[in-house]
Order: C-alpha cells, then sequence, then structure tokens
C-alpha cells in the first residue's frame, strides 16, 4: 500500500483493476512531477519485474498499474510497491 511517506496517490476512480496513481513530492511543480512520472515509468519497466503505463488525468502525467489477474496476491502488490519505492530512489 502507498503511504504518504512514498508522496504518491491514487487520483482517478478505480472501479476496475487499474489503479492510477501519481508520484507527486511536496516542493515541486507540477512539470517537474510530470518529468519525474515519466522516469519512474521507464525505470520500473526497464526493471522487468512490473510493467505499468500511463495516461493523462486532468491534464496531468499519470502512472497505471493493472492488477486485476484472479492470480494476483498480495506478495504481487508488495512486490510492486517495493519496485515503485527503489525507482524512486533512483530517479
Amino acid at each position: 500500500r502507498f503511504t504518504k511517506k512514498d508522496s504518491s496517490a491514487s487520483i482517478a476512480p478505480s472501479p476496475f483493476s487499474v489503479v492510477a496513481f501519481r508520484y507527486a513530492p511536496a516542493g515541486i511543480t507540477h512539470e517537474a512531477a510530470d518529468d519525474v512520472n515519466r522516469r519512474l515509468l521507464e525505470t520500473i519497466n526497464a526493471e522487468g519485474t512490473a510493467f505499468i503505463s500511463h495516461a493523462q488525468v486532468r491534464g496531468r502525467y499519470t502512472l497505471r498499474v493493472a492488477i486485476g489477474s484472479l492470480r494476483t496476491e498480495r506478495r504481487h502488490l508488495e512486490g510492486f510497491v517495493r519496485t515503485f519505492r527503489e525507482a524512486v530512489r533512483k530517479v
């Protein structure tokens, strides 16, 4: 689960299996956060342990992760959050 310490939040309703979220640490502009989110997507996808996509939500670059497989377990979600946090440290 993302927490406030991750500086991330879900920014759109997720009635299905796709969760839209955005990394937006305090003290940076929306444009700078857009750039950071682009680099996060590239870093996470290059790692190869997860694949995420993006969309524009309310004009901002937003990350998306699909978690709808029947075989998805808590450990997979926790692994994604670890991957995300590692990517944040790299960018």
